[in-house]
């Protein structure tokens, strides 16, 4: 007969919350509303592609599910283990808001442990919510992408923590690195066989053409410049490092919004100029607008 499984409330909540994110992300594309960005989990955002990969498939699903669901199992050292990296954890992505859904969640384990085990759905609930919380902030749960990227958090952390009850920690690890991986080869294949279309857009002052590139298609990129300065050509880049170029400086003013790529790691083609022999950088915020436009970056 089949093991009888415990818990399974978990993973019906952690279904539902998947059906529960595609139907929003349904409602937000019929209502037009825009995904504005999030304060965390950037993908790739000064990685290279290959550790990425690494993080997505080897490093994040071990630490995490020893840090996260580690405290579930019957070794006393491991439960100890899941403390301290979870410790880690919260340093690493420290804020007041991942601080206080930290105390919430200790909370949750001492309120436990005082009603003898009684109160464990209560603790399991909150281990899944530090884990969708604790990669975000405070306010990315008021926009539209930050709801639905914490909810797949959220579904995936119950998921997870009934398969470390029934099946233990090391299948509770293999399935967060196969399901990582997925996502991966589903961002791969976006990047490999993008369109081919190319695009013009203009503004006052600034005309821009773009083209995606596949991902593969060289390791080389250029970055040249007219004599005159009034005309920039990228090829092949991503548009994180295209940014420093093409603004003609190492890091943006404090007082200038960050370009956060809408696709991360999608590599370009780029050809700006302008229409008054100015250089390119003095419409920096014009060039922004042109790319938040085209939505390349948010």
């Amino acid at each position: 007969m089949p093991k009888k499984t415990l818990k399974n409330w978990l993973l019906q909540l952690g279904i539902a919350s998947f059906a529960l994110l595609i139907a929003l992300q349904i409602l937000f594309a019929s209502l037009g509303i825009d995904y504005p960005p999030i304060s965390r989990d950037m993908l790739g955002e000064g990685l290279s592609f290959g550790f990425f990969v690494i993080l997505g498939v080897i490093i994040a699903p071990l630490f995490e599910e020893v840090a996260f669901r580690g405290f579930f199992t019957a070794q006393r050292w491991l439960r100890i283990t899941s403390f301290i990296v979870l410790l880690v954890f919260v340093g690493l992505s420290f804020s007041y808001f991942s601080l206080a859904l930290l105390l919430l969640y200790i909370l949750s384990v001492y309120l436990n442990d005082r009603s003898g085990k009684k109160r464990i759905n209560l603790l399991l609930v909150m281990n899944a919510v530090l884990f969708a919380g604790i990669h975000y902030t405070a306010n990315d749960f008021i926009t539209s992408l930050g709801v639905v990227s914490i909810l797949a958090q959220f579904g995936m952390g119950l998921i997870l923590l009934w398969i470390t009850i029934n099946f233990g920690l090391i299948k509770a690890m293999l399935f967060h690195a196969f399901y990582n991986g997925l996502l991966i080869i589903i961002l791969f294949m976006a990047l490999e066989y993008p369109s081919p279309e190319k695009h013009t857009v203009e503004s006052e002052h600034l005309t821009l053409e773009y083209k995606e590139v596949p991902y593969t298609k060289s390791n080389k990129s250029s970055f040249t410049r007219k004599d005159t300065k009034d005309t920039l050509y990228v090829s092949n880049m991503r548009l994180n490092k295209a940014s420093r170029l093409l603004l003609k400086t190492s890091a943006l003013p404090e007082e200038e919004e960050p370009w956060v790529e809408s696709v991360p790691f999608m590599k370009y083609d780029l050809k700006v100029y302008t229409n008054n022999k100015e250089e390119v950088h003095t419409y920096r915020k014009e060039l922004y607008q042109l790319l938040k436009k085209e939505e390349l970056i948010y």
